[in-house]
């Protein structure tokens, strides 16, 4: 899902107000850039050996900003320090998916001060309120043409620029879109105005009106090989059908699935990853107890889990009945030996203060051991997540289909 949208939309119109307060965009960017985030350069030249600091700034190149080649978990940072600075109503994104990025060592949409023409800086803004009020349609040659003109600007980054500010009128025209264009018999020339205009019918005719998604499928097509393309488009189009069928905004479809925190994914990966790496070599019971404390929450938490597991991790045959499903670790353990082994993680440990037996945890428990050690042949799901699924698409017509690929 590509849930960066709305706050994107909701920056560009606000920084329209900023015009003529240039400054305080600027003072955000050096706050950050203070706090060791990769921003754009601050630093202007008002002659080739004389630097003074920057003075002025449009809506492209605050853009750029945190949408530069560095780490999402930076992108985030220098995002978050703005939404505070600028009272934005809209969530944080989850993710940056389908959107283009300026090349660090090029962010600026204009050169340094003393080769800036006087107006290039007012038609980067001229042209940045033009889109973001009227798309397209609000933006005559003259306007394009001249910000072609501008140096260190070219269609792909002005394309891009546009692309960023409002998605849902323009297309980049960057490298990474051009050469997914051409093999869809799209020319991909956005040199002047008229060509640019043909390129975003032509997309809107040939590959469809949702210009995120489009970047997005050029992106993979650029970087992924063929079978994990299949595998992001079936996931891709299931999404669709569900987004479609329980009438979602695509924002909320995360805590639709999770009903809590998306980067769970996430830490139940790290969470059986580390887990892996314990029993890829001799067994370190205290060592496993760690990281199933530390890693826990996410694998699966409750006080009375992460109790009873402790207590299992202090029996004095812990090891060895470990070692009935996870001896062999190039066979995964047969039905019978799991559940022998379940019983005998009950009796060891997992019961109430009274004795009483508690076997959906130990069960548990032995899900997560059984997706880290085994994972082409397990999947640690809580029950109640399967019941979830089955209520919400057991009815579904497609629930499934769109993995067959």
């Amino acid at each position: 899902m590509f849930d960066w949208e709305n706050i994107y939309k909701e920056l560009a119109r606000k920084l329209l107000a900023y015009r003529n307060n240039q400054a305080e965009l600027l003072n955000i960017l050096k706050e950050a850039n203070e706090q060791g985030l990769p921003v754009i350069p601050l630093t202007d030249k008002k002659s080739e050996k004389q630097k003074m600091p920057l003075a002025e700034i449009d809506p492209f190149t605050f853009f750029a900003s945190f949408n530069r080649s560095c780490t999402d978990e930076n992108r985030l940072a220098i995002l978050s320090m703005i939404k505070e600075r600028l009272s934005l109503e809209s969530s944080l994104p989850t993710h940056f998916g389908g959107l283009p990025v300026a090349n660090n060592m090029n962010s600026w949409f204009f050169p340094w001060a003393y080769s800036r023409e006087v107006d290039d800086i007012d038609s980067l803004w001229n042209l940045a309120e033009a889109a973001i009020q009227n798309g397209l349609g609000g933006i005559d040659d003259d306007l394009y043409n001249r910000c072609l003109e501008i140096r260190k600007v070219g269609a792909a980054k002005l394309t891009m620029g546009l692309f960023w500010l409002n998605p849902k009128q323009f297309i980049s025209a960057d490298s990474r879109n051009r050469p997914y264009f051409q093999e869809n018999g799209i020319a991909g020339d956005a040199h002047n105005l008229a060509s640019y205009r043909q390129l975003v019918e032509d997309v809107r005719t040939k590959l469809g009106n949702d210009f995120v998604k489009v970047s997005h499928k050029a992106f993979l097509r650029s970087s992924l090989d063929e079978e994990e393309i299949l595998i992001e488009e079936a996931l891709e189009k299931f999404f669709d059908g569900v987004i479609l069928e329980k009438n979602l905004d695509e924002d909320k479809v995360p805590s639709f699935f999770l009903n809590h925190e998306w980067n769970e994914f996430y830490s139940r990966k790290e969470g059986f990853e580390a887990i892996s790496e314990i029993f890829s070599k001799p067994l370190k019971i205290r060592e496993l107890e760690k990281v199933m404390h530390e890693k826990g929450k996410a694998v699966h938490g409750s006080v009375s889990m992460a109790v009873q597991r402790g207590d299992f991790f202090d029996h004095k045959d812990a090891r060895k009945m470990l070692g009935l499903i996870t001896a062999d670790q190039d066979n995964p353990p047969t039905p019978e030996i799991i559940s022998k082994f379940i019983d005998k993680a009950v009796i060891a440990a997992f019961h109430d203060p009274v004795g009483k037996p508690q076997r959906a945890n130990a069960a548990l428990f032995t899900s997560a051991i059984l997706t880290a050690v085994y994972p082409e042949e397990f999947v640690d799901f809580r029950q109640d997540r399967w019941k979830w699924a089955s209520k919400n698409f057991g009815d579904y017509k497609t629930f499934g289909t769109g993995f067959s690929r």
